[in-house]
């Protein structure tokens, strides 16, 4: 029977240089929006920095919508740096749970224009199972089976939701790479020749050439996944 999980935390991006960035210097977290619905204030924006993965086994990467470049990490570093799976919460007022999180909300954004800019964790790790707003992605988020790892500093309605975290890193070793998708031999070819001129590998200084080498043979393309997975 196939895994409805797989071992290995997986965090996707759309362009090489992203990908590159990841591998030479460690994950940098984001402000990412999420929406969030209240009886008083409707729906509203928070934009909380964080480093967001998925653990949809290979067999189901098709599936995924963020990129065709990708790296999967292991349980093991996955587990070290507290990455936490996402609550998904009912799109029914009725549910107590969303009640709940519909309460702490609309206390955040209060607060957020009384000039505080902390929320409850809970709120960096719960969003709603289908999307509010049409964003061009598919409006089931529950199929994502998301993980992140998120600060509680946020910004409501920011301007620039991409803006970088001046402080959040996920640094890594060899050894914790378990996977690096690219989505063709091409691609694999010009990744290489990218990685043999690395100074730092997840913003560790490289230590010899076997890092390099090793980082290499965890390299696989989106045209090997689909013919054998």
């Amino acid at each position: 029977m196939s895994r409805i999980y797989s071992n290995s935390y997986f965090h996707y991006t759309k362009k090489m240089e992203y990908l590159i960035g990841i591998l030479e210097n460690g994950f940098r977290g984001s402000y990412c929006r999420e929406d969030f619905k209240t009886n008083a204030q409707g729906v509203f924006s928070l934009y909380i920095p964080m480093v967001s993965f998925c653990d949809i086994p290979l067999s189901k990467v098709s599936y995924v919508t963020y990129g065709k470049y990708g790296i999967g990490m292991s349980s093991s570093w996955g587990n070290d740096k507290a990455l936490t799976p996402v609550c998904y919460f009912p799109n029914n007022s009725n549910s107590l749970l969303t009640k709940f999180i519909s309460n702490i909300a609309n206390d955040s954004f209060t607060k957020a224009h009384q000039g505080s800019n902390k929320c409850p964790s809970i709120l960096a790790y719960s969003k709603p199972r289908k999307k509010y707003k049409k964003d061009g992605h598919r409006s089931d988020n529950y199929i994502e089976r998301e993980c992140r790892k998120a600060y509680t500093e946020f910004f409501v309605n920011l301007e620039k939701p991409k803006m970088k975290h001046p402080k959040m890193l996920l640094t890594f070793v060899t050894s914790n790479v378990d996977f690096i998708i690219v989505p063709n031999e091409n691609e694999r070819k010009n990744l290489i020749g990218y990685i043999m001129k690395f100074k730092t590998i997840g913003g560790n200084k490289v230590i010899n050439n076997q890092d390099r080498l090793t980082l290499i043979s965890k390299i696989t393309t989106l045209e090997e996944i689909t013919k054998n997975y």
